[in-house]
């Protein structure tokens, strides 16, 4: 009971504040807490759902942290996975900009879509069917690396991560 507590509390949180955030600072903010609490919108939520689904992959693999040095990169080649390491290499140039321009609402969309690429990969690229142990190991990396990216750029926006949802 503690923990939906907790989790609750951490995702009204996420609500609140993506939704205040991801508006540009020079437009009228309206409050719909339906559109702010969706699980598959553009939300909080959806961002840290989509974090708590990543751990519960690497739970289910049993992995805590992959050494990314004994990962197989080049293996990733399908064009969901390529679309999500490009994005993944947008998160410094994003935050940069975000924070000059004082433009949170930036971060808030970039993370929006790699939690949008991250569920789509997800779907077109089975983890547990890959066809090598190389290749799984591969994409699960791909994966930490994801769910780190998503909870240290809701971390800079103040938004919890829960491990759990």
């Amino acid at each position: 009971f503690e923990e939906i507590e907790k989790v609750a509390s951490q995702v009204a949180q996420g609500a609140i504040k993506y939704g205040m955030l991801r508006m540009d600072t020079n437009k009228k903010i309206v409050f719909d807490m339906n559109e702010w609490l969706k699980i598959d919108g553009e939300s909080g939520p959806f961002i840290q759902y989509s974090c708590a689904r990543i751990q519960s992959v690497l739970r289910k693999f049993n992995l805590s942290a992959i050494d990314p040095q004994k990962v197989n990169w080049g293996l990733l080649n399908h064009a969901s996975e390529k679309r999500l390491m490009q994005s993944l290499m947008g998160f410094h140039s994003i935050v940069l900009g975000a924070t000059e321009n004082y433009k949170p609402h930036l971060l808030c969309t970039y993370l929006y879509e790699l939690a949008k690429r991250f569920n789509h990969f997800y779907h077109e690229c089975s983890i547990g069917q890959a066809e090598s142990e190389e290749l799984k190991l591969a994409r699960l990396a791909l994966s930490q690396s994801v769910g780190l990216v998503l909870k240290n750029g809701l971390s800079l926006l103040g938004i919890p991560a829960p491990e759990r949802m």
